[in-house]
Parts: structure tokens; C-alpha cells; sequence
């Protein structure tokens, strides 16, 4: 892992580049190494817009997953550094990234049991800071904490359209409205980055241009960078303004959905050899 300025605050310490940073995400050379040999991921070189979605694509096994667990320090990397707004990251683990506003979710971690509101508000724990004496019920910092995780929680909430379902238990939805929820929580952290993990799979072709439009929209209303593993092509061209092709770890190509799609290899590694032929 790359040597670089210690990321330990809620911003970026070191230089203020948000400002006149080109990206708000960079990645250069990242390398994650399973075992002694096997390279889930070479040298990947990425980068992602604030107020923009970008999205990275590719068969199972394709290094899509092992990308964002490296990213958000959930599994280490052997090369490599990782850029947020102009400034690198140090020290790339789930606590730091969580602290400078990347979040991200994860597929069916939703609590059943609990309603929307409270399945939410657990994304906003982050903004927890009292001690164990100033969280006693009555103390006047966990009362404004309180009051903060609910506001957070009601916030993402609206946005994401859930307010008439938020007494709701998950478990009472459909799957549409559970993303809508998994979503909704990882606003509640207030994030700059958003990770989104296939959040269309397993739905339908009306469900998923919806999500294709309430991705724009959180980008452009919230100034969110938006990065989303995604399997759906309508979905990649309607939102991504840019793309990347994974395959065994390595990138095929990268650009706008529109070049990147019609380009043969890609479709190659989609459609197979005989739909590439008759195309």
C-alpha cells in the first residue's frame, strides 16, 4: 500500500484540494492479490466526478467486487493508492473512508425486523460522538444526537421516497422498495462518495429506469460522486457518464457508455463470439 498523508479526521488532511481537484475520486494502480499469485485486480487505474455516475462493469469473477472491497478497506491491496477530492489516502480502511464520506451498500443486509426508519437511522450511527456518559438518555448531547440521526434518517428518507412506508417492518416490502431502503441508508451518512453494488439486480425493466433516474438525481441534487457496480446495460447508459470494463481483473476498456459498449470486445465478453459475428 502506498505511503502518503495520514487520513485520520473527518476531511482529508494535507492540502485543501476539493476546490480545483479534476476528480473526486482517483484511483491509480490498484492491486489486489489473493493467495500467492492469483491478481483479482492489476494495476487498475480509475477515476469518478462529483455530481456525476460512473460505472464499472464486467462477467463474474471480473474484479468488480474485489474493487470496491479494496476501496473501502474492506479486504487490503498489495499496490497501489486511493485519491479523494485531491488529497490521497494513507491509511485505507473501512473506519477512514467511512470518516471522509464514502459509504456504501451492501445486497440484502437489511434488518427484517425493524422498520424502514429504524434500518435508516442505523446509517446515521456515524454521527454518534458522545461518550458513554453523555449517551445516558437524559444527557443534553444524546438528546441533540438523538435528534440529529432522526433528522438524517427522515432526510434520506424523503429523498428516497419511502416517507408513507417508514413504520413499515423491510420485511413487508418489495424488492424495489427494500433497495430504495439500503439506498436511503447509506445516505443517512451524509456521504460524498456513493458506492452502489448492482442496485438493480433482480428487478424488472420499469424498476430499473427508475433507479436509473433517481441515480442522476441523487448525483446532481445531493453534488454526490456516484460510482455503481452494475449489470444492467440500459441502466449504464442511461445514468453512467462514464464506464469501466473489468475482465479477470484487468481493464478492457474505458470512455462513455456510448463508445465503450459498441466497441467489439466488450460486446465479445457479453453477447459471445457468435452475437459479436451476426451483429
Amino acid at each position: 500500500m502506498a505511503v502518503g498523508r495520514t487520513v485520520e479526521t473527518d476531511a482529508p488532511t494535507g492540502r485543501d484540494a476539493t476546490a480545483d481537484a479534476t476528480h473526486a475520486v482517483k484511483v491509480s494502480g490498484l492491486t489486489v492479490v489473493y493467495g500467492r499469485t492469483h491478481k483479482a485486480l492489476a494495476s487498475f487505474d480509475f477515476a469518478a466526478e462529483k455530481q456525476k455516475v460512473t460505472a464499472v462493469i464486467g462477467p463474474n469473477g471480473s474484479g468488480k467486487t474485489s474493487f470496491l472491497n479494496a476501496f473501502t478497506g474492506a479486504v487490503p491491496f498489495k499496490e497501489g493508492s486511493i485519491s479523494l477530492f485531491g488529497t490521497e489516502v494513507a491509511k485505507v480502511t473501512p473506519r477512514s473512508m467511512y470518516k471522509l464520506g464514502v459509504s456504501r451498500t451492501f445486497q440484502n443486509l437489511l434488518i427484517d425486523d425493524l422498520s424502514v426508519e429504524d434500518n435508516v437511522r442505523v446509517g446515521a450511527s456515524s454521527k454518534v460522538h458522545a461518550s458513554v456518559i453523555e449517551s445516558m438518555p437524559t444527557a443534553p448531547r444524546a438528546r441533540r444526537e438523538s435528534r440529529t440521526r432522526r433528522d438524517a434518517a427522515g432526510a434520506a428518507i424523503e429523498r428516497m421516497g419511502l416517507t408513507a412506508l417508514r413504520k413499515f417492518k423491510t420485511s413487508e416490502l418489495s424488492y424495489g422498495y427494500r433497495r430504495r431502503v439500503e439506498i436511503a441508508r447509506a445516505l443517512a451518512s451524509s456521504p460524498r462518495v456513493l458506492l452502489l453494488d448492482e442496485p438493480t439486480a433482480g428487478m424488472g425493466p420499469y424498476e430499473s429506469a427508475e433507479f436509473a433516474d433517481l441515480m442522476l438525481v441523487l448525483a446532481a441534487l445531493l453534488d454526490l460522486c456516484v460510482v455503481v457496480v452494475e449489470h444492467d446495460m440500459s441502466v449504464v447508459r442511461t445514468a453512467a457518464s462514464a464506464v469501466y470494463v473489468l475482465r479477470t481483473g484487468n481493464v478492457v476498456d474505458h470512455g462513455t457508455p456510448d463508445r465503450v459498449l459498441s466497441n467489439t470486445e466488450v460486446k465479445r465478453i457479453y453477447l459471445g463470439d457468435f452475437a459479436v459475428r451476426d451483429a
